[in-house]
C-alpha cells in the first residue's frame, strides 16, 4: 500500500463511528509506519473511542521520534482518563523538547488531571513555578490554562493578553482554550476580548477563528 493509499484509507476512518477489531490492527499497523505524515494521522482517529487498545497506540505515538507525531499524540490523550495517562503526560511535559508539542502535554495533563479529580494544592504551586521558568510563549500559555481549569480563575486576564501576542499562532492557540474555558460567569469578557480582537485583526487565519468563536458561542 502506499502512502496515498494510507492516507486515504485513514480519511475514510474519520467518517466511521465506530472502529471495529480490524481498523484497530490497522490503526496499530500504521502507528508505526515510515512516514510520519501516517503515523501523525492516527492519533486524531482514537479521540472517541476510549478504551486500553486505543490508549496503549497514543502512548506509544507520544514517544515517537516526530514531534508532530508527538503533538497529536498528546492532544488526544487529554481525553483519557487514567492514572497511567496522568503519570506519562505529566513526565512528557518534563522531557519533551519541541516547545508546541509540550505545550499539547501541558493542556492534556491539566484535562486528564481535572477529569481524575487529582487537583491538589501542590500542583498549583508547581505549576505556578513552572511557568516563572518557562521561555516558551506555548508552553507559557499551556501553564496558564492548567492553573484556570485547577481553579486559579484570576489567570483570566493573563490568558487574554496573549490575543494581543505578536504571533498570530499564539493568538489562534488562545481563541481555542478560551473556547474551552468560556462558561457563563466569564462569557462577557471573553466575549468583549475577542470582539476587540476582530476591530484590529488582519490576520485572516484568526480573524475566521475568532468570527467562528463567536458564532458558536452566542
Amino acid at each position: 500500500m502506499t502512502i496515498e493509499e494510507k492516507i486515504s484509507l485513514l480519511n475514510e476512518y474519520m467518517d466511521i463511528e465506530k472502529l471495529s477489531d480490524k481498523h484497530f490492527e490497522i490503526l496499530q499497523e500504521f502507528s508505526i509506519d515510515e512516514d510520519a505524515i501516517v503515523r501523525s494521522m492516527v492519533a486524531p482517529l482514537l479521540v472517541d473511542f476510549i478504551n486500553e487498545t486505543a490508549k496503549d497506540i497514543l502512548i506509544k505515538l507520544a514517544q515517537d521520534q516526530d514531534a508532530l507525531v508527538r503533538t497529536e499524540a498528546y492532544d488526544s490523550l487529554s481525553v483519557f482518563p487514567f492514572g497511567d495517562v496522568e503519570t506519562l503526560l505529566e513526565e512528557f511535559v518534563k522531557l519533551e523538547k519541541d516547545s508546541l508539542a509540550r505545550s499539547y502535554a501541558i493542556l492534556s495533563w491539566a484535562d486528564v488531571t481535572c477529569g481524575l479529580g487529582h487537583v491538589s494544592i501542590d500542583k498549583i504551586n508547581n505549576l505556578k513555578k513552572a511557568k516563572l521558568n518557562e521561555k516558551s510563549i506555548e508552553c507559557s500559555l499551556g501553564y496558564c490554562y492548567a492553573l484556570y481549569v485547577f481553579g486559579e480563575i484570576e489567570i483570566l486576564n493573563e490568558i487574554l493578553c496573549y490575543l494581543r501576542n505578536d504571533s498570530y499562532q499564539i493568538r489562534c492557540m488562545t481563541i481555542n482554550l478560551l473556547n474551552e474555558i468560556i462558561n457563563e460567569k466569564n462569557d462577557f469578557i471573553i466575549k468583549d476580548s475577542i470582539k476587540r480582537l476582530l476591530i484590529s485583526e488582519d490576520t485572516t487565519a484568526v480573524k475566521e477563528r475568532a468570527k467562528n468563536f463567536l458564532k458558536d458561542n452566542m
